[in-house]
């Protein structure tokens, strides 16, 4: 067994030398971001060792709820994973489990192992702020409330060394989402950092009989730790958007169909007055990789927009990760439509689109709608769509957004079809084949550093500046 005073300190540097200056300036800004979180080393608990946790009122990101605590199901240790050394190697966490609660949302995790879709089930544990009283020490971390959750493996080899030893593991799939929790009403220390668990193999070494101390134990507390069967990395979330479909965007055949009219259209980045042109696209919800439809009815017609002021940089995250955006000055106005070959009730928002430029993804999807099936390679962005309220009509789903991106090969052509909407009544279109698949996503605006326009910085190496600032926020927590 490896004594904690035999290991290197290393304090962990969350932001390398090349961008230190970059951090010093986002802190002369003001921007707030996330304490620095260890990885964790996860030690199951033999059953019988430990004694039961209390009831307890549980508040996290996604709820509360009010529950009886089970025995102590596992025991997490600070770890220096591939010798990025560690920032506080005294707080521990005991987990307790859970047996009852609400499933969590799917979320995109974002870690040192990239951005990953996660489904989340039913809570599995809270995990309790613990002393090791075999390396007794100050304990500065908050609870966590832990879901079980299942997306795909990242098989990654890494290094890990904590209390107990060293080993080389490889990464598998996760296993647990937790999200930083308040217990019976105490305050959470950084509600930005969360921790994604993953399965590794081999299993590591088994510490046996250890003494522990927190808010549940009068004394100290003995758990009999079997071998380490998973690492838990620090990580950020976007919850997934859950009440709107993916769509497959169908050009229209220009000179078609009536134009829009003048109207007032406001969004998150500004308000604008203009004359639309004629439908230049036609949305329609699709199935994509057989997820199913949330709601096929609602449509979306875009009318051409000829002025306008460029959106700004934006980090947009769906279930193709997290990505930097440039926006471009609006290209449309989309309204929601009914397709009268398919009619019914429709409940979606207006959308104001931008041209967006930003890296390729290069990944095949399978899209299923109305007018056929295909199999298509996404490609790069190019537009990125924005909950827009239109003649002060009100927004229902302010967080929503859409990113849409280039599909290869280009679909059917679905030709003439009636649409009725707020401009039109029975108005005909005609489609020619898909050319872009649009993701329900989130977006963060990149933050914008006005301290540098003295020094005489252009607004292209402000932007990029400011995607850097961003994602280095999100990078301390890895």
């Amino acid at each position: 067994m490896t004594n904690l005073f035999q290991l290197p300190f290393r304090p962990r540097t969350p932001i390398r030398t090349a961008v230190a200056g970059v951090a010093a300036i986002w802190l002369l800004v003001g921007a707030t971001h996330a304490t620095a979180v260890d990885h964790f080393r996860v030690y199951p608990n033999s059953a019988g060792f430990g004694i039961d946790g209390p009831i307890v009122q549980i508040d996290d990101q996604f709820g509360s709820q009010t529950t009886d605590l089970g025995g102590v199901v596992r025991f997490m240790v600070p770890a220096d994973k591939n010798q990025e050394g560690l920032a506080d190697f005294f707080s521990h966490l005991t987990c307790y489990q859970i047996v009852d609660g609400v499933a969590g949302p799917a979320v995109i995790s974002t870690n040192q192992f990239g951005a990953q879709s996660l489904t989340l089930g039913a809570p599995d544990t809270l995990c309790v702020p613990t002393e090791k009283l075999i390396t007794p020490g100050p304990v500065n971390i908050d609870h966590y409330k832990c879901y079980v959750a299942t997306g795909a493996p990242v098989d990654i080899g890494v290094s890990l060394q904590d209390q107990f030893g060293s080993t080389a593991a490889i990464v598998l799939n996760p296993i647990l989402f937790c999200t930083p929790a308040s217990k019976n009403g105490e305050p959470i220390l950084d509600p930005v950092t969360h921790l994604t668990c993953y399965d590794t193999t081999p299993p590591g070494v088994a510490p046996g009989p250890i003494p522990i101390l927190n808010q549940f134990t009068a004394a100290a507390d003995v758990l009999e730790l079997l071998e380490t069967d998973m690492m838990c990395a620090p990580s950020t979330k976007q919850v997934v958007p859950s009440g709107t479909d993916h769509f497959q965007s169908y050009p229209t055949l220009p000179g078609v169909g009536v134009d829009g009219p003048i109207v007032q259209i406001e969004d998150q980045f500004g308000t604008q007055v203009t004359d639309l042109g004629e439908a230049i696209r036609f949305m329609v919800p699709v199935d994509k990789n057989d997820e199913g439809l949330v709601d096929p009815i609602s449509h979306l017609t875009c009318y051409q927009i000829t002025d306008g002021v460029a959106g700004p940089p934006v980090i947009s995250t769906n279930q193709f990760g997290a990505q930097p955006l440039t926006l471009g000055v609006p290209k449309s106005l989309c309204v929601p439509t009914e397709k009268l070959i398919s009619p019914g009730l429709v409940d979606v928002d207006h959308y104001k689109c931008y041209e967006a430029t930003g890296a390729p993804l290069d990944i095949g999807v399978t899209l299923l709608d109305q007018f056929q099936a295909r199999t298509a390679l996404v490609l790069d962005p190019k537009l990125f769509c924005t909950p827009a309220d239109k003649n002060g009509e009100g927004i229902d789903d302010p967080v929503t957004h859409l990113t849409c991106y280039g599909t290869s090969p280009i679909g059917q052509a679905p030709g003439l079809i009636p649409i009725l909407n707020q401009f039109v009544a029975g108005d005909q279109i005609e489609l020619l084949g898909p050319d872009l698949l649009c993701a329900p996503s989130t977006k963060e605006v990149v933050p914008q550093v006005p301290v540098f326009s003295a020094l005489g910085i252009g607004s292209v190496a402000l932007a990029m500046l400011g995607t850097a600032l961003l994602l280095v926020r999100r990078q301390r927590t890895n």
